[in-house]
């Protein structure tokens, strides 16, 4: 699986840093089907931006399904304590956060704040021309770890795509001059 080089999280943290200056923002992780990528971006930046009262962080898909168990996997890898909650939905907490993740289409998405959308799939991002709300679009493509499902990669392939996710998250929290 080819990751491809860090992410250049300047235009991420220029167009985020131009929306707080209008007030809070919800920073919304775009993804196909809202079972990988997009769910493991959702959690690991509400880890990171906790105690950042002006960003809400959400995900969602252009189609939906189910939080795909060995995102779940992935997390726990990384320290976090996951329930499965059955159907799709699981439970995750580190720390002081505590996120359900489960499978929500671009419909489900409140449109009471100002959007940041994140497409972390070149599918999303192409099947998906418009969001309402939205006052940016960044694309932050990863390769789908569902390409190893059923192979003895697939766990180690997980954890790999959510270690570059964390990665960038860093960097752009770092960036926007907060404490990740």
């Amino acid at each position: 699986m080819l990751l491809g080089a860090a992410k250049d999280v300047r235009p991420a943290a220029e167009a985020i840093s131009a929306a707080l200056a209008q007030g809070p923002i919800q920073l919304l992780f775009v993804c196909t089907h809202n079972s990988r990528r997009s769910q493991l971006s959702e959690a690991i930046a509400a880890h990171r931006l906790r105690n950042d009262a002006r960003i809400t962080v959400r995900s969602c898909g252009t189609e939906q399904t189910a939080c795909h168990p060995s995102t779940a996997q992935a997390l726990e890898d990384l320290g976090w304590e996951v329930r499965d909650l059955g159907q799709g939905r699981f439970h995750v907490h580190m720390d002081e956060t505590n996120c359900t993740l489960h499978s929500k289409t671009l419909d489900e998405v409140p449109r009471d704040l100002p959007i940041v959308a994140m497409m972390t799939c070149a599918e999303a991002d192409e099947a998906c021309p418009a969001i309402v709300g939205a006052v940016a679009r960044i694309p932050w493509r990863y390769p789908d770890p569902k390409t190893a499902d059923g192979t003895p990669d697939s766990r180690a392939t997980y954890r790999t795509v959510a270690e570059a996710i964390a990665r960038d998250l860093d960097a752009l929290y770092l960036e926007l001059k907060l404490t990740p």
